[in-house]
């Protein structure tokens, strides 16, 4: 894909059908290009919800580019600054690059919807820059997917979404989050859905064509995800009873987490059975009732609080248990009870969203989520759980739920967006005037000032003026890793220092490094003292 010297050059534009067929033909840019009989794309995922931040939606964005990238696909990521520490070009495995926005506003976590105007010149440089054929947003809530979009969209280039959650049509917050995608997406080419009562929830909210809606479930890491008994044998013999059987929840403790359930679950069940423990992990605003809980009913013993918990202990935390407990009031769908089956544990949760599509009957019961319910549901999970093979789910689940199935298919929507044809600026005008009075109105000068910033930026800032990015061959640094360098990590201690090497401090004051820039043999490499990356 090449980007000539006059490919953004506007020149005067003295009618509407100049202007017209100027932002048209930049439309059509990336459409016109003959792809290669091997298909591989550049991918973009743009979310909120990326690692170092933990959850669902970070571990799913995160495997998937892997997944990718093993298929030789390029993947990069664009996410908002995390702990307003992190911004600038980070590198995660395999070469897979992040781009964490610098200087986009932040509130509680998320990127505010007007720096759309103002991030524009940065996201097209990023499009620009790395080749972008499809860009790949995850979670509706996530403000910045919202922005990116939009911006690759009034570029001309494929757009694919996942919707990861499920949403109301009564409460105020759903409302409003309906009515933002119902007109973000009416120019998405294709929707992505982890479970089939996702699917069903995001048509009916985004009123999006069911027939550009997919199916693609979330896995597990299986290699990361392994049943491990003799854990379970130690913590037991800890205890001292042979008879005793571990619960465990792991969750942020939310309300709709289903952490109120969980409350009143516990002392019943702990009455009921003399060989029963409590394993609980997670933080949230509920940590205060469980603790308010242990002291009501002196329950010490019996109910371990662990806090939150590192994704790297999850896996330990887990292995502890007989039963997982799940309590979730609304699920899409749920990784958790997915890494515990992994792990050998029987799960015991509601039957909300699309959790009833994830497992077999024999694997997990399934209950209202009502206190009743659950109560009924994990007695029998007490009562059966040491007759059933639990360790023997691993195989099971492993071969059903692989990132690497989930890449391929998600690989399958790629070929079919790059397929369809790319909405021309006047018929997405046309398209304003349908959501009404209100609505339109807005949406038309939204679409008529992105034209028009698109426009100033294409003329301020021309594409032979950005520096195309080189692609990171991820199949040879896997094969020869030493030519890449050193990537040895030390800790500064006293008897590790003599390995590292001193860094030398250089300054240079503004003359000389116009003078070494313009010396095509120098180049000057460095970090300057907020640790962002200049050369």
């Amino acid at each position: 894909m090449e980007f000539g010297p006059n490919s953004g050059n506007f020149g005067t534009i003295s009618s509407r059908s100049q202007l017209s067929s100027q932002l048209d033909n930049l439309s059509r840019r990336h459409n016109n290009q003959q792809r290669p009989a091997s298909k591989k794309y550049s991918i973009l995922i743009c979310t909120d919800f990326a690692f170092p931040k933990f959850g669902g939606v970070e571990t799913h964005g995160y495997q998937l580019g892997q997944c990718l990238i093993e298929r030789g696909h390029k993947v990069c990521f664009v996410t908002n600054k995390f702990q307003d520490s992190r911004c600038g070009v980070r590198y995660m495995a395999n070469g897979m690059k992040v781009y964490h926005l610098p200087h986009l506003p932040v509130l509680q976590g998320d990127v505010a919807f007007l720096s759309f105007f103002s991030s524009l010149p940065l996201i097209r440089e990023i499009l620009i820059k790395e080749h972008v054929d499809i860009v790949h947003g995850h979670q509706s809530t996530s403000v910045l997917q919202h922005c990116v979009m939009l911006a690759a969209k009034s570029y001309g280039l494929k757009t694919v979404f996942t919707e990861h959650s499920l949403f109301g049509f009564n409460d105020l917050s759903g409302i409003h989050i309906n009515k933002l995608i119902t007109w973000s997406f009416r120019d998405l080419d294709a929707a992505i859905c982890v479970s089939h009562a996702c699917k069903d929830n995001f048509v009916l909210r985004a009123k999006y064509d069911p027939t550009k809606t997919f199916t693609i479930p979330n896995a597990v890491d299986s290699q990361k995800f392994t049943p491990d008994a003799s854990i379970r044998e130690r913590e037991i013999a800890k205890s001292g009873n042979p008879d005793q059987i571990n619960i465990v929840f792991i969750s942020r403790l939310e309300y709709r987490k289903g952490v109120d359930l969980l409350i009143g679950i516990i002392p019943k069940i702990l009455a009921q059975f003399d060989n029963v423990h409590f394993i609980i992990g997670g933080d949230g605003t509920g940590k205060v009732h469980l603790q308010e809980l242990v002291e009501k009913h002196n329950l010490h013993g019996r109910v371990e609080l662990l806090g939150g918990l590192p994704h790297d202990k999850v896996r330990d935390v887990l292995c502890r248990g007989h039963i997982f407990l799940n309590t979730s009031l609304t699920e899409s769908f749920c990784i958790a009870i997915l890494e515990a089956v992994c792990c050998g544990l029987l799960v015991v949760t509601t039957d909300v969203g699309g959790i009833p599509e994830v497992l077999p009957p024999h694997m997990a019961y399934l209950g209202k989520p009502e206190e009743r319910s659950i109560l009924r549901q994990l007695k029998k999970a007490v009562l059966n759980v040491k007759k059933i093979p639990c360790d023997d789910f691993y195989n099971t689940v492993a071969d059903i739920y692989s990132w690497r199935q989930v890449a391929e298919r998600t690989e399958k929507v790629y070929d079919f967006v790059m397929d369809q044809p790319v909405p021309n600026i006047m018929s997405r005008i046309k398209s304003s005037f349908s959501w009404g009075p209100v609505v339109g109105l807005f949406s038309l000068l939204f679409t008529i000032i992105e034209a028009i910033t698109l426009c100033i930026t294409e003329k301020l800032f021309p594409e032979c003026d950005i520096d195309i990015a080189r692609n990171f061959d991820s199949n040879r640094y896997n094969k020869d890793q030493e030519l890449y360098g050193a990537h040895e990590v030390y800790v500064n201690t006293d008897h590790v220092r003599h390995k590292t090497k001193t860094a030398k401090l250089v300054e240079f004051n503004f003359e000389e490094v116009s003078m070494l820039k313009r010396n095509e043999k120098e180049q000057i490499q460095g970090f300057d003292h907020t640790l962002r990356y200049f050369t």
